[in-house]
């Protein structure tokens, strides 16, 4: 798992946005001019995850910070994106790490408890210009609940940042 100041590799994946358009999203593009927090979760609907997605989503930081560039990602493909963002009204874009390059490198692969699949675990980064990780957290386990903690760290590194 990378570290605090280590650089995350340029992406290009597929995601959907709150008016369900589908395209093309780079973490240059994200990155911009702003820093890109990146919310990696398990699947669309699940219900731990559901929960995540929609706290985020109701931040008002979201809404009135143009230098915080927030997405959501998993492994979920663009048309569970458009439906789960259209029935929980997510103001975010989720983009699709179907091939996994994204979530291995950034070390958060959970290997399911029945050995058959491997899943993202649930995470969050906070991504700088120059792509580099300046704040990460990452659930102990898939299933535990959602707390306001990595909220309050995650603004506190942002407004360090801009100091």
């Amino acid at each position: 798992m990378p570290s605090t100041n280590d650089t995350l590799s340029d992406f290009k994946l597929e995601g959907v946005d709150e008016d369900s358009e589908i395209r093309t999203y780079t973490l240059s593009e994200l990155t911009d001019g702003a820093v890109a927090v990146l919310n990696v979760y398990v699947y669309d609907y699940s219900p731990v995850c559901t929960d995540q997605v929609c706290d985020i989503s109701e931040l008002e930081w979201l809404s009135i910070n143009d230098d915080v560039n927030v997405v959501g990602l998993s492994g979920d493909g663009p048309y569970s994106h458009q439906q789960f963002i259209e029935d929980n009204r997510i103001s975010y874009p989720l983009l699709c790490d179907t091939a996994e390059e994204v979530i291995e490198e950034l070390g958060v692969i959970h290997e399911e408890k029945d050995g058959l699949r491997r899943v993202p675990q649930r995470s969050m980064f906070l991504i700088d210009e120059e792509h580099r990780i300046r704040w990460k957290w990452v659930a102990e386990d898939n299933w535990d609940a959602w707390t306001s903690g990595p909220i309050e760290e995650l603004n506190d590194t942002i407004s360090q940042l801009r100091a």
